[in-house]
């Protein structure tokens, strides 16, 4: 059976001499795992946009701006690769180191009382949990911040085509009286035409004004129609209430990213002084005694 501090963080046994130790159960990697791999993957990539840019099988703009991305990726990539393999290195030496001094360490802290032990790691787990809570308030904050943003844009874009049918609206409708007195005019101008016509026996030149005026006339009723004034004064009224209501939602929108803004700032806030009091809480567990409990309390 593992005992009761084996199963709290402590380093797991060394293995006999000559023995390797069983990897744990992972699942198979779908992709790339490590940073050598994925540069190889990329350079991949790179090529078959080169051969797909130069056949023109796609989108010449689109897939430059890619190829533009995948070469800078490519860029940073080479230079993580190669900070990584010192990086690797210093760290499997750290592990071996840390197992070594953690091995030795053992049987001196065992010898505290199992009640003190708890109560330390029970501290540190406290100390941890507060601070991965926090950081999980933090980024459901952002995650929120990243939404409201997202409607707020698009409230944003929407905007401009209310904007402008309001325009046309009130356009057309303060355009009215200009309207009539041109097709009136045209209409005046085409009867005296047709009077001249007429008046001198010019039967042909008489239907062409005759028509041409039948055609003014009826353009002019549509436009003296009350019930088309009333239309113009309806369709302006419904793109104000609609620029009204879309301006105004832009408007809380805009104060509801503000303030989600400062949750934000108030929670990344909250995270970066626990982190900072980390030290400060672990070192409490150094010299600090556990509460004596009710029971033992006298």
């Amino acid at each position: 059976m593992v005992s009761k501090r084996e199963s709290n963080g402590d380093p797991p046994p060394t293995p006999e001499h000559g023995q390797t130790p069983d990897p744990p159960d992972q699942p198979e990697p779908t992709g790339p795992a490590r940073v050598e791999e994925l540069l190889e993957a990329l350079r991949d990539q790179q090529h078959t946009l080169e051969i797909e840019i130069r056949h023109g099988k796609a989108s010449l703009g689109s897939r430059e701006s890619r190829q533009t991305a995948v070469n800078k990726q490519l860029n940073d990539l080479k230079k993580a690769a190669g900070e990584l393999g010192k990086s690797r290195g210093d760290a499997g030496a750290q592990l071996a180191a840390a197992d070594t001094a953690l091995q030795a360490a053992k049987p001196f802290v065992e010898q505290l009382d199992g009640e003190i032990t708890d109560w330390v790691r029970a501290g540190l787990t406290a100390i941890d949990q507060e601070i991965d809570d926090a950081a999980a308030a933090a980024g459901q904050e952002s995650a929120k911040l990243d939404q409201l943003t997202a409607e707020r844009d698009r409230l944003k874009l929407g905007l401009p085509v209310k904007q402008a049918r309001y325009d046309r609206a009130g356009a057309t409708l303060t355009g009215l009286p200009t309207a009539l007195k041109a097709e009136g005019a045209v209409l005046k101008a085409h009867l005296g035409d047709l009077a001249s016509a007429v008046a001198a026996g010019q039967a042909q030149r008489a239907l062409v004004f005759y028509e041409e005026a039948s055609q003014s006339r009826q353009r002019l009723g549509k436009l003296h129609d009350p019930a088309r004034e009333a239309q113009y004064v309806t369709d302006l009224q419904d793109a104000e209430n609609e620029l009204t209501d879309a301006t105004d939602a832009l408007a809380a929108a805009e104060l509801t990213v503000a303030d989600q803004r400062l949750a934000v700032t108030g929670r990344a806030a909250h995270l970066k002084k626990l982190q900072d009091d980390r030290v400060a809480g672990v070192k409490r567990l150094e010299s600090e005694a556990p509460a004596a409990s009710p029971a033992s309390g006298g």
